[in-house]
């Protein structure tokens, strides 16, 4: 299956599922902006695709910072004309009970988990209409529909992220932009990748049976590659569990409906 000529932004690219997302999207022969704010981290993925010969420019950006995320947006415009798709990925996940979160703790998270995707979703709208219709991606989370304890804010975010996108399906469905949310995990079958809040380091730093626990989140991808070639008359204002829509197409081939 070929994204070749696609260009494709993932947030969060710089550990975990994201960084997953980028190398799947470079291997199938998309141009991949991979956007983090840990530098460190995003130039790992950016060498890591390369190695696999693949395409990467790498944007370290604080998603939180909204002077940063236009700053962006504008070289992204400058340097590749347009955007196919957009995968929402990034968040934050802090867990505290709602006693000892602070207004600045819920804030960062809304910021961070909804009003970055919200914003991004505006600012590559129109060259994504210009260019005759795209995907948009949005990671959900079994959050997005059950309460957590010490996961208010992140529970709230990703609720809000699930509704965002259901409209926005609707609003764009003329434009031809596909506009679907994707859970991690499934429900024929379990699938743990690590936490979105725990950094690379922090994962090599667990003792080797700790790390052994999580699944690598490459077993997600198909799902992201399969979405990504989406368009609104094909699937829209969905929400997927990766495993499954993965598995799926590992056993019956893309041309699943």
């Amino acid at each position: 299956m070929s994204l070749d000529g696609k260009v494709i932004l993932v947030t969060g690219a710089g550990r975990g599922l994201g960084q997953s997302i980028a190398r799947a999207y470079a291997a199938h022969g998309a141009e991949v902006i991979g956007v983090s704010n840990v530098r460190q981290e995003l130039d790992f993925t950016g060498e890591l695709i390369r190695v696999e010969g693949g395409r990467a420019t790498m944007m370290c950006v604080d998603l939180a910072n909204e002077a940063q995320v236009r700053q962006m947006v504008n070289r992204v415009l400058e340097r590749f004309v347009g955007l196919d798709v957009l995968v929402n990925n990034a968040a934050r996940l802090p867990r505290k009970l709602f006693r000892d979160m602070t207004m600045d703790d819920w804030d960062l998270t809304m910021t961070v988990n909804l009003r970055a995707a919200v914003l991004l979703c505006k600012l590559f709208l129109e060259t994504m209409i210009e260019r005759g219709g795209g995907s948009i991606i949005s990671v959900s989370s079994g959050a997005a529909v059950r309460g957590f304890e010490k996961e208010t804010d992140y529970c709230a975010s990703k609720f809000g992220l699930e509704g965002f996108m259901r409209s926005l399906a609707l609003e764009l469905r003329p434009h031809n932009i596909a506009v679907n949310t994707v859970t991690p995990g499934g429900v024929v079958g379990t699938v743990r990748i690590k936490p979105t809040s725990m950094t690379q380091n922090e994962f090599e730093m667990l003792p080797i049976q700790e790390r052994a626990r999580w699944d690598d989140s490459m077993i997600l991808t198909e799902a992201f590659v399969y979405l990504a070639l989406q368009d609104a008359s094909d699937v829209t204002g969905e929400r997927f569990y990766a495993y499954d829509l993965a598995e799926r197409i590992r056993r019956e081939g893309w041309d699943i409906s």
